[in-house]
């Protein structure tokens, strides 16, 4: 209630036409337009609401669900998230680096040409081996979750709460 107490006068008016007039495709019938006379007045009534339910979801729901599965066939969200996972792993190096970098200063160590390069090929081996797992569970995950969208099952519970806020 709140939430329409902050709104203007006009979209107050806005909200209540809409809530007085429901639209055609609405989920509303009109209970002075119920016809229960006769044998078939409640599952005309039940009909007429599950087809507005249907609608609605095929509406709100439908596209959502198309998306999500364009995504899955496409693979186009695990080669997101295996690129996301490959620069994660070098800012993180980077970062590393410099930290190394910073410390030997800051203690007055100098390394000798030997120590440099023997410590930039420790450090680029297990940059090499980071990159990898990140990039291989980052597929993994990528194609587990497709998996499940293009089943029916997981990853689909958020995104069809948003469906329903909209």
């Amino acid at each position: 209630m709140s939430d329409f107490l902050d709104t203007s006068w006009q979209e107050r008016l806005q909200r209540l036409d809409e809530i007085n007039n429901p639209s055609n495709d609405s989920l509303h019938i009109d209970p002075m337009m119920v016809d229960l006379k006769g044998d078939k007045g409640a599952s005309e009534t039940l009909a007429r609401i599950y087809r507005n339910q249907w609608t609605d979801w095929k509406n709100r729901f439908q596209p959502r669900l198309e998306q999500l599965a364009g995504y899955a066939a496409t693979g186009e969200l695990t080669k997101q998230s295996v690129g996301l996972a490959q620069e994660s792993v070098q800012s993180s190096f980077a970062n590393n680096a410099a930290t190394f970098e910073r410390n030997n200063q800051r203690l007055g160590i100098q390394m000798t040409p030997a120590q440099e390069k023997a410590a930039q090929r420790t450090a680029s081996i297990g940059q090499a081996s980071a990159k990898t797992t990140a990039m291989n569970n980052a597929r993994i995950s990528g194609q587990d979750r497709d998996m499940q969208i293009l089943a029916g099952g997981a990853g689909l519970t958020s995104d069809l709460q948003e469906g329903m806020q909209q």
